[in-house]
């Protein structure tokens, strides 16, 4: 909210004075206001004076900063100062042709009494508070944590948020990080089986292949596209066969650098295989282009 430091000067006053919670003070309020700084500049009061401690040398009265204001408390300020106002007016009347002194006073405890009562209507900078929520000034709330907390507290959106998903990924987190003892017999298991099964891919695959077997990627002059045996399953076994293997041994042993170089084979061979089959699509055209369709690449079913 701006900042609320009206300025009312002490010899012509402005013709309202308008506070930006939306009151305004009339302007027999803001005429008594410009008279009382008038006398106070001339006054010699002592340096404790409340009303001197907040009026500058040119006789200019500064309202305390504000940040936040409460309108149902600065309309009830308003209101007493108006209060006061009518009682200073009537005391000085009696007083001012006996002791002018007098008067003087009056009219600074007047101006005293008016800014106690707008402070009190404005909250202290300890407990102000931000727009767009409880926390205090000076410390933003960086995640808006409390807006957050709101939005898991609805019920009725109760596992349409995905749930589900968010406590499978603490967990699959929580077994990482603190394996359980049943998990290392799981991970030598699978480790055996996919080792297992490269090398039974290897084998058949070998055996399906046949005369047709070539260590480059390019067919041979005589070959002819083998879709039976194993290649029924996948159009690269013993490229899959061996990535299975790579894989199984690097769990069974428990080898870090085997796992790294087993994923640098994956990309070894899924670059062989583009330029493979652009040479076997050059030499079968649509033929190969169904079968790729049908067959997966590595392993059967899966990828």
């Amino acid at each position: 909210m701006p900042i609320l430091a009206p300025i009312v000067p002490a010899v012509r006053p402005p013709p309202s004075f308008v506070c930006h919670a939306g009151f305004s003070l009339n302007k027999t309020v803001v005429r008594r206001f410009s008279t009382i700084c008038k006398s106070q500049e001339t006054s010699k009061q002592d340096s404790t004076d409340a009303s001197s401690s907040r009026t500058s040398s040119s006789g200019i009265l500064r309202y305390p900063e504000v940040v936040s204001v409460d309108p149902v408390a600065l309309e009830e300020a308003v209101a007493e100062a108006a209060d006061l106002q009518e009682k200073s007016a009537a005391s000085s009347a009696s007083t001012s042709a006996s002791d002018p002194d007098a008067k003087k006073g009056t009219d600074a405890s007047a101006v005293a009494n008016l800014v106690s009562a707008i402070n009190g209507a404005t909250p202290s900078s300890e407990t102000r508070v931000s727009e767009a929520g409880s926390t205090p000034k000076g410390e933003p709330d960086f995640f808006a944590s409390q807006e957050l907390v709101e939005e898991l507290k609805d019920s009725t959106q109760l596992g349409k948020r995905g749930e589900a998903w968010f406590f499978a990924q603490i967990a699959a987190l929580a077994l990482i990080v603190f394996p359980p003892v049943p998990l290392v017999g799981l991970i030598d298991l699978v480790g055996t089986l996919a080792l297992t099964s490269g090398l039974v891919f290897i084998g058949y695959g070998l055996l399906s292949l046949g005369r047709n077997l070539s260590p480059m990627p390019t067919p041979r002059k005589t070959h002819t596209l083998v879709t039976s045996g194993m290649y029924s399953y996948v159009r690269h076994p013993m490229y899959g066969g061996s990535l299975l293997a790579a894989l199984g041994l690097a769990a069974v042993t428990r080898s870090e650098p085997r796992l790294a170089l087993a994923a640098l084979l994956w990309y070894i061979l899924e670059q062989k295989v583009k330029y493979e089959e652009r040479a076997l699509l050059e030499r079968y055209g649509a033929e190969y282009e169904q079968y790729k369709a049908k067959v997966k690449k590595f392993i059967p079913y899966v990828y």
